[in-house]
């Protein structure tokens, strides 16, 4: 069992398409600890000042929301990344 946050936070991310989704079915088990885990990463990205200017004036509610939103869209492939074709290189 994964117990660090940025260690939740990275297998929320992973690239691999069938272990995201299954962090994905993960993070609403347990009462959401492992989702709250990952909420403290992308609060703790976020605090001021925040690098990110797209979300510079944004809560960190609102932020929330935006990030799950589109981690939802890339690990199903729906919304906006639904024709997008994902071209990862490794060096």
């Amino acid at each position: 069992m994964l117990e660090h946050a940025y260690a939740v936070m990275a297998w929320a991310l992973f690239l691999q398409l069938d272990i995201r989704v299954d962090c994905m079915e993960q993070l609403s088990t347990k009462n959401g600890d492992l989702r709250k885990m990952v909420d403290k990463v992308v609060s703790w990205l976020h605090y001021l000042p925040c690098p990110n200017k797209k979300v510079v004036n944004k809560t960190i509610d609102e932020i929330l929301d935006i990030f799950w939103k589109e981690l939802k869209h890339f690990t199903y492939r729906t919304g906006p990344q639904q024709q997008k074709k994902v071209i990862i290189r490794i060096p």
